[in-house]
Parts: structure tokens; C-alpha cells; sequence
């Protein structure tokens, strides 16, 4: 009962005090409105225009990076959610870098021709600036990070005023894809923003290069330089391919301009009509052409990754060759291709240029290579077939006047590639036979052989030669860890693989049998010799000179 009457005393208070505010007021009494309860939606909101929110199951608001290339007051957001400035200046070389590059964060660019990088970058208003430029290859590689040979100042040849061979040095053709110390693996300087994983449009598995403004000194009008930062490559493309673009100016440390109210930047124009013409021609429907049938002579262990169907004049051949095709077109690049025992696979390539911009004509060999396991570039390796050893040019047009759209029908089978030994008989004698026990090996063609000497020695395995052995003269100065270094680094070498040794020369072991092929080489300015090596791989690849033994003579 007391309890009830304080309860009614407490309810007359409140009512009370009700009614003297509202006299107080003037007005009658009003109910009071609670504000809505928030919900995550109405919190899950960042000031920061690089980070976005998201609620949970929960209803736990969760910040993540905003879509890279999302407009922030500094310029653009990259994919860690940070706000990057457009323009990046490198304090040791005092070059500013457009940051990131072109349509960086767009995976569904196509790239520009170098013209018309050139024409954009020349157009370029950035960070209050005007006077962008496409870089020269050299200031290019300083920006290459994470491999030594192809950042500025290493072994890679490929500089202002280089030839398109210097691009196919081993030196030049980068590491192991988006292994590099920059964003998403680039082989590029940590400070730098971008990505480096656009697909080149004509070329299957592969992202686009960057342009350099350099062309090739032996062919300008065809060859341009390139950065590949997916891999840290360097080397020279066709100027009808397209690639990537990173501006650059010299820095003068003049203060921005004022641009006002509005942004301090405008895209520069990648038009340019003279380029257009000469690219955008298509020849190729009125060429002849090759009707291939291919087939393969044993069933294969699995779906192959790719084929390849190509042409390459008689004058610069070399199987397998190493370089470019010279006819043929992106249509001859067959992913997955469906063959196999008792399934061939139909091709036609046309005697035209890979560009489509020019005829056929001379004398040219086939190269088809079944490719069983995706690697770039796709050099031949144990297990996959190929076809084009020992086989008569074709002359173009066929019928020695002009092109006539004929077409040629051709049935080829590919061969195996065996570049070492396997099973019973794994090792492999200095004649390049192979044997079971080392014992069982020929005698050597040499009378005495010379002695070891002071000789530092690496073996290793490739994609070229099982047991490839190269010695370096320790009287040149060659030290064991330059040796490691530069065997890691050759084509097709596997680093996990790479043995170096004193005393224990591959003239002793391999150079006294007749026949026997060495690369003398010169690195540097000192001399290495390689052995076994393929004769299109030292003459192409690694510019030296193709000897055939025995070498019975000391170095």
C-alpha cells in the first residue's frame, strides 16, 4: 500500500512539472520525439575518399581501400588505399615521374602505339606542369627495381643508341614474374605507384611494356625500346604494338603553377594520324597462304598450353629460332589448342607481316612449337613438340609474281624435343651421347688433356640443355659470386641449380671430344666459354662465337 502510494506521488510530480512548463510557455503539452536508433549503414561512412566501408553479418562497419585510380584531393588512390600525389619526384636522379602511369588502374586499356605515347605525353598538363615527355630507355631503367642486370648501370646492353639484338642479351630478359619489390610485385621502385599487369591485346599471357622514346639504331622505323616491369625485361618491340605509358620531366624546382579553382592537370591526345595510317592497313586478306594440318605423333600427357605457327626469313634463320617472327599473325598464337593422337589441328598463316602491314616476299621457313607448359618467352623445352629442323624454305608469293590469296595445303608432324638425357641413360658424355655409367663414355679426341688450372666453373640446368657447364678463366678476374650470378641469370636457367666449383673445368670434362660445340663469350670484357650450348643461343642470345672441338688447349 505505501509502496503503491509514493509510485502515484511520483506520476503527479512529473504531470506537474509538465504543466508549469508548458504554462510557462504559453502552449499545451507536447510529446517529446526520441531520435531514431543508427544503424552500421548510416555510420559505415569515411571522410577519406581511398577508404570504403562495408558492415559485416554482424553489423560491424569494415573500412577497405577504395577501387584504385579513385579521385582523391592528392590525385589518385592506389591499391592500398593511400592517396598518391599524380607526380613522383626521384631526389638522386631529379626526374619527375607521372605516378601512377596512364589509365594505371584500368585493366581494360589496350595501350597506346609509341607515336602515340609520344603525342600524349607531349600534350600532358600534370601538377602544374606542361613540358611531359615519354622517357629515354635509360631514364626508364631507373626506375627498374629488384633486378640487377636491367636497372641502369647493369649488364643489359640495351641504352640510347642500341641495336634490336642487344634486347635479346640473357642479361635483358628480366626475372620471374611479379617477383619485384614494388605494389603487386612490379619490378619497379617502391615509391612508384601503377600497376603493371594490363594484357597486351595481341599478345596472349602477357602485359603490356612501357615505352621508351628510343628506336633502334639498326631499324628506327620499326623498332622502339621497352621496360616490361611485370618481369624487370628490357628490350625492343614492333611500333605498331601497343604499350604503356609513364611521362616524365626534368625536374627544376620552379614551384607549381596556380591553377585557380580547377584541377591542375588535363589528359594529353593519343592521336596521331600519320601513325594510324601506317599501323591500321591490313594486307594480310590478299596474301597467300599456308593451310596447315599439324598433328602430333604419340598422345599427348595433357592439354598443351599453347601453339605457335610462324614464319622467318631464310637469311636470319636459326632453329629454334630466338627473335621475332617475321610472318604470321596474333592468329597463329592458339591457346589450348585442341590436339592430339589422331586429332589434328588446322591452321592458316598468311604470308604477311605479324602487323598486317606488308606482303611476303622471299624465302621463308615454317617453325610450329607445341608449347605443354605456359613460359615466356616460349623457347622449346623437354616434353614439348616442334617442327621446322631441316626443312626447305617457302618462297613467297608462290607463284613468283604476286600475291594471289592461293592457298597452300601443307600436313607436317611435330617432333618430340630432346635437349638432354632421361631415364637409364641420364648421363650425358662430352660427345652428347648418352650413357647409363660415366665410365661407358667415348675416349677423349685429345692425346693429353691440360690440367684444370685456376679455372672457376658453374653448372646448372635450362630450358635449353640439361647439363649446361661454362667455365671463367680466374686470371680474367672472375670471382665465384659474379660466376653464380651470371649463370642464375641466363636464358632459361633454373638459379635453384646453379653449382660453382674450382678445379673441376668443363674443358677437362667436355672439351676433348670431336664435335663438341663451346660459345666463347665476352662479358664485361672478360672471357667465359660455355658448352653444349645451342648455336642459335650463343650467336643470338648470348653475341658470341660458335667453336666446334676438340679443345685441347689450356685457356
Amino acid at each position: 500500500m505505501a509502496r503503491r502510494g509514493r509510485e502515484s506521488l511520483a506520476g503527479w510530480a512529473v504531470l506537474a512539472l509538465l504543466a508549469l512548463v508548458s504554462c510557462d510557455r504559453g502552449e499545451p503539452p507536447r510529446q517529446v520525439a526520441l531520435p531514431e536508433p543508427r544503424v552500421c549503414a548510416d555510420l559505415c561512412v569515411s571522410a577519406d575518399p581511398c577508404k570504403v566501408g562495408s558492415c559485416d553479418e554482424h553489423g560491424v562497419c569494415r573500412f577497405g581501400a577504395a577501387r584504385p585510380g579513385t579521385a582523391c584531393p592528392e590525385g589518385l588512390c592506389d591499391d592500398q588505399g593511400a592517396c598518391r600525389p599524380p607526380v613522383w619526384c626521384d631526389p638522386k636522379t631529379g626526374l619527375c615521374w607521372q605516378d601512377p602511369q596512364k589509365d594505371a588502374y584500368t585493366s581494360t586499356d589496350v595501350g597506346l602505339r609509341p607515336e602515340e605515347a609520344r603525342g600524349y605525353c607531349d600534350e600532358l598538363a600534370l601538377g602544374g606542369f606542361d613540358d611531359w615527355r615519354v622517357p629515354t630507355i635509360d631514364e626508364l631503367r631507373t626506375l627498374v627495381a629488384g633486378h640487377a642486370s636491367t636497372q641502369l648501370g647493369g649488364s643489359c646492353g640495351v641504352t640510347v643508341g642500341s641495336e634490336t639484338g642487344d634486347g635479346l642479351d640473357p642479361a635483358c630478359l628480366g626475372g620471374d614474374e611479379y617477383a619485384g619489390p614494388g605494389a603487386n610485385g612490379c619490378f619497379w621502385l617502391p615509391e612508384l605507384g601503377g600497376s603493371c599487369d594490363k594484357p597486351d591485346p595481341a599478345v596472349h599471357g602477357h602485359p603490356l611494356e612501357t615505352w621508351a622514346s628510343d628506336r633502334a639504331v639498326d631499324e628506327p622505323e620499326r623498332w622502339v625500346a621497352y621496360v616490361t616491369f611485370d618481369t624487370g625485361a628490357v628490350g625492343f618491340n614492333h611500333v605498331c604494338s601497343y604499350g604503356d605509358v609513364r611521362c616524365v620531366r626534368t625536374s627544376d624546382d620552379k614551384p607549381p603553377a596556380q591553377c585557380g579553382c580547377g584541377p591542375c592537370s588535363s589528359l594529353g591526345s593519343a592521336s596521331s594520324p600519320s601513325i594510324a595510317t601506317e599501323c591500321d592497313v591490313d594486307v594480310c586478306p590478299q596474301s597467300d597462304k599456308l593451310a596447315l594440318t599439324i598433328r602430333v605423333p604419340e598422345k599427348l600427357p595433357q592439354t598443351a598450353s599453347q601453339l605457335l605457327g610462324f614464319l622467318y626469313t631464310d637469311a636470319d634463320w636459326e632453329f629454334p629460332p630466338a627473335r621475332p617472327p617475321d610472318g604470321g599473325t596474333d592468329t597463329n598464337q592458339v591457346l589450348s589448342p585442341d590436339i592430339d593422337a589422331g586429332r589434328p589441328l588446322t591452321l592458316e598463316i598468311p604470308g604477311c607481316t605479324y602487323y598486317r602491314e606488308a606482303l611476303l616476299t622471299g624465302a621463308y621457313h615454317l617453325y610450329v612449337h607445341l608449347q605443354l607448359e605456359p613460359k615466356f618467352p616460349p623457347l622449346p623445352v623437354d616434353g614439348d613438340y616442334y617442327y621446322g629442323k631441316d626443312v626447305a624454305p617457302l618462297v613467297f608469293p608462290f607463284d613468283g609474281q604476286a600475291h594471289r590469296q592461293t592457298v597452300k595445303p601443307i600436313e607436317i608432324t611435330l617432333d618430340p624435343v630432346h635437349t638432354g638425357c632421361s631415364g637409364d641413360a641420364d648421363f650425358a658424355c662430352p660427345d652428347g651421347s648418352c650413357v647409363a655409367d660415366p665410365s661407358s663414355c667415348p675416349a677423349s679426341a685429345c692425346d693429353s688433356m691440360p690440367g684444370d688450372d685456376d679455372v672457376v666453373t658453374c653448372r646448372y640446368r635450362s630450358s635449353f640443355v640439361a647439363d649446361n657447364c661454362a667455365d671463367f678463366p680466374a686470371a680474367a678476374g672472375w670471382t665465384e659470386a659474379e660466376v653464380a650470378s651470371l649463370c642464375a641469370g641466363q636464358a632459361g636457367a633454373d638459379p635453384a641449380t646453379v653449382v660453382v666449383t674450382r678445379g673441376e673445368s668443363c674443358l677437362v670434362e667436355k672439351g676433348g671430344a670431336a664435335g663438341k660445340r663451346r660459345c666463347a663469350v665476352t662479358s664485361d670484357g672478360r672471357p667465359w666459354f660455355a658448352y653444349g650450348t645451342p648455336g642459335f643461343v650463343c650467336t643470338t642470345i648470348l653475341g658470341g662465337a660458335d667453336q666446334v672441338g676438340p679443345f685441347c688447349e689450356a685457356y
